[in-house]
């Protein structure tokens, strides 16, 4: 608490910025100035319409900005720090929304690091408080929510709840962010809301290679992360995390009321919904207790890193089911993957399938489902990892 860490020198004709500075957002990272400078600001607004029209210089600034917040969420730079047992609900729950968002962050287990230690015996957080979050200011949250640290953090600001968009978009998957690029690109207004990250279903895919332009496959958070940035540099604003709970039309005005959660209300000529599918959940006894602990819907390096050489169970037969199939058996000690058909042939691609198939830690179980689950306190008795994918 209170460190500071050199994360990079600039000198004369560098510039100090990151991709939050298209939108406008608050710094990661403190810039302190040894001597005299001189420093030219430019405003995002500048800064977007300045990568638009010299398209070259554009592409390489873009390219910076992308790659210097990468280098931040490697390193954990200018993030929060979420103190509570790597496996804990709760802090899979912020850590994989806050990975989803591309924001730096470091996870201080209790069990593991002696400053986790000193960092609850001084706070004395009861057992319901956790995880713990540490943010960059110093203020501390005991188990919030998404939205809550989103603002604390920077990454959900106010609405000007009196600006009247051209386009809303409710949805911020490949078709939410689709319709944002050819929106913002054609100088419409757009105001993106998602309830939870950039991307989507998508975007927790561990890799695509079925996907027009990528002949050696990309990963579903960089193909929906591009077309995140490249909404930003078009000027689309971004209201995540946020849920719309109701959209009214104001036939005099010609315009929709988006009324959100947390009662801030937004103004758009049109909306577009695109806000997916919720995932099918199978009819077991008792699943909800293990969620998030043990039983995740998507198999992102978050919950890979928790079935590190363990026993996982996936089920589900389709395309999902296959790539996080794929990418599991690279991480743990074995794949059963549970199908209620006699095979994968009629629901998933033939690339996967043959990739399945020459995978040696991965057992394909057909004609088969889970009746019940037993564990306590949120796991699974054999200690592993069930990730249930959509067939």
């Amino acid at each position: 608490g209170g460190e500071e860490r050199l994360i990079v020198e600039q000198g004369p004709g560098n510039f100090l910025a990151e991709i939050g500075q298209l939108t406008g957002r608050p710094s990661l990272v403190t810039g302190v100035a040894e001597g005299r400078v001189e420093v030219l600001v430019i405003a995002s607004k500048s800064l977007r319409a300045l990568m638009v029209a010299e398209a070259e210089m554009g592409e390489r600034i873009m390219r910076a900005l992308i790659l210097r917040r990468v280098s931040l969420v490697e390193t954990g730079g200018g993030g929060p720090v979420i103190v509570g047992a790597a496996g804990h609900a709760g802090v899979v729950r912020l850590s994989g929304f806050l990975t989803r968002n591309a924001h730096p962050h470091h996870v201080l287990d209790p069990d593991e690091d002696e400053e986790a230690r000193e960092i609850i015996d001084r706070f004395r957080p009861d057992a319901a408080d956790f995880p713990v979050v540490l943010c960059p200011g110093g203020e501390i949250l005991r188990n919030p929510s998404e939205a809550v640290l989103a603002r604390r953090l920077g990454l959900l600001t106010k609405l000007d709840e009196t600006l009247l968009y051209d386009v809303a978009v409710v949805g911020a998957g490949p078709a939410g962010l689709a319709t944002a690029v050819y929106a913002t690109s054609e100088g419409l207004s757009v105001l993106v809301i998602d309830q939870r990250a950039p991307g989507g279903q998508a975007g927790a895919s561990a890799r695509i290679e079925n996907y027009l332009g990528f002949p050696t496959g990309i990963s579903g958070y960089a193909l929906t992360n591009r077309a995140y940035h490249q909404a930003q540099k078009f000027g689309a604003d971004m209201a995540i995390p946020a849920v719309v709970e109701a959209v009214d039309p104001e036939p005099d005005a010609a315009r929709f009321r988006l009324q959100l959660a947390d009662g801030q209300t937004a103004l758009a000529r049109s909306v577009v919904i695109a806000s997916g599918v919720n995932y099918r959940r199978p009819d077991i006894p008792g699943l909800e207790a293990f969620e998030g602990s043990a039983v995740h819907f998507w198999a992102s390096p978050v919950e890979a890193k928790l079935c590190a050489s363990r026993e996982v169970v996936l089920v589900g037969g389709g395309n999902s089911a296959g790539q996080a199939a794929v990418y599991l058996a690279s991480h743990s000690a074995n794949v059963s993957m549970l199908v209620r058909g006699k095979g994968l042939s009629e629901t998933m691609s033939q690339y996967l399938i043959e990739r399945i198939d020459a995978l040696p830690n991965v057992t394909l179980l057909t004609e088969t489902e889970i009746t019940a689950l037993e564990g306590e306190d949120g796991r699974l008795l054999f200690q592993a990892g069930l990730t249930v994918a959509r067939t």
